[in-house]
């Protein structure tokens, strides 16, 4: 994706989404300094719901929204909790599916309760959002962890969010179902397609205003 927006003429700024560069993404977006967010890993809603090891604070996905920039999501992230070198979530890893990065990176599959959870908080924040957004739902899996023969893979809690963020997202012209996984060049392209698309309509609004 980063490939296609330099081709575009757009200069991407990678934040990372392990906490830390997610709160440190939120602030810089106040501070005025992006165009625009292609917000591709929101896992860290789901780890602030669920003390994960990724969380990034209370407002993960609300500066965009604030401020007005234009926005494209995707999933990627929402699919597991983040519960490396935590005793007290032992019990936990082990009765779920999960995958072992090494001991601090231990992912564990987030239920479908959780994920409905998450998509009641997405659609409050995007629901205040003053600028265009989209949100891009990948159907074959959001992470290298969740696709067909991995060990995080459960399209049916995927489903069970999708539908979640249907009934509660007031746009719900902006969720685009894509029959790919997060995790190949061509629904890069789409993100990309999806962002310029959300830009070009924010700066044309942003001209007749």
């Amino acid at each position: 994706a980063m490939e296609y927006l330099d081709e575009t003429g757009f200069e991407a700024v990678p934040c990372s989404a392990a906490g830390i560069g997610d709160a440190a993404m939120e602030g810089m977006i106040r501070q005025g300094l992006f165009a625009g967010v292609l917000d591709v890993s929101i896992g860290g809603v789901i780890e602030h719901l669920f003390d994960g090891n990724r969380d990034p604070g209370p407002g993960r996905l609300s500066a965009a929204a604030e401020v007005g920039i234009p926005q494209v999501l995707a999933p990627s992230g929402l699919d597991h909790l983040s519960y490396g070198s935590r005793p007290d979530k032992e019990e936990l890893i082990q009765s779920r599916k999960h995958f072992i990065m090494d001991k601090l990176r231990i992912q564990v599959r987030t239920t479908a309760e959780e994920l409905i959870q998450a998509a009641d908080v997405i659609a409050e924040r995007l629901n205040g959002a003053r600028g265009p957004f989209k949100f891009l739902i990948p159907l074959k899996g959001w992470s290298s962890i969740d696709m067909e023969g991995r060990p995080c893979y459960d399209p049916e809690a995927d489903a069970a969010f999708v539908r979640r963020l249907k009934e509660r997202l007031n746009n719900k012209e902006a969720i685009e179902e894509v029959d790919l996984h997060l995790y190949t060049p061509e629904f890069a392209r789409k993100l990309v397609d999806a962002f310029i698309e959300v830009y070009e309509k924010h700066t044309k609004s942003s001209e007749r205003g």
